[in-house]
């Protein structure tokens, strides 16, 4: 005798008499307390979300120092580059680039040189502001 489920039904093949139904009905399987489309509404509620988003872990003793001294030390400062600076560094770039001789090497600095850098233009942004509070 072999036993087969069908939608919850348990069905028996006998190999004499073909298919019959079982009286009796399998369990339906429970998910615990969620069903299927909880979570299709597209919004939790504030027990949903208390159990997806983790406690906040309290501070130990060494990381509420760290802390006290870091808010203690004063703000750094952005500066302009002097021009003196300036000249400097790009006489350096320019003996490195002068002295390589690969082509393809020439070509991709050409390259990553015309390309704009957000955080460059986050920290002149920066720098200009800080200009306009000292004046």
């Amino acid at each position: 005798m072999m036993q087969l489920k069908f939608h919850g039904q348990i069905l028996l093949k006998n190999k004499n008499q073909g298919l019959y139904q079982q009286s009796q009905k399998l369990p339906e399987k429970k998910l615990g307390n969620y069903n299927q489309f909880q979570y299709k509404k597209k919004a939790l509620s504030d027990i949903q979300a208390r159990k997806l988003n983790a406690p906040e872990m309290p501070l130990s003793k060494e990381q509420k120092i760290y802390l006290a001294k870091k808010a203690a030390e004063p703000k750094k400062q952005l500066q302009r580059l002097s021009p003196e600076i300036q000249d400097f560094i790009g006489e350096k770039i320019a003996n490195h680039v002068n002295k390589i001789d690969n082509p393809y090497l020439l070509a991709h600095l050409d390259a990553l040189s015309n390309v704009q850098i957000p955080d460059f233009a986050k920290t002149m942004a920066k720098i200009e502001e800080s200009e306009k509070l000292a004046k």
